[in-house]
């Protein structure tokens, strides 16, 4: 089941951590990376920002 406060939350703080590196990327992708990081999964892409 997915728990949607987790991800909201680590959605937020990816965002954060982000934009204080002068870096931006979609909702949908931080939405995403956040899924990954909760469910301990691994994540490929071919943007070189992470």
């Amino acid at each position: 089941m997915l728990n949607n406060l987790s991800i909201i939350e680590k959605t937020s703080e990816i965002n954060i951590d982000l934009r204080r590196k002068g870096r931006t990327i979609s909702n949908f992708d931080l939405f995403i990376a956040a899924m990954a990081i909760i469910y301990n999964l691994t994540l490929a892409s071919m943007i070189l920002i992470f």
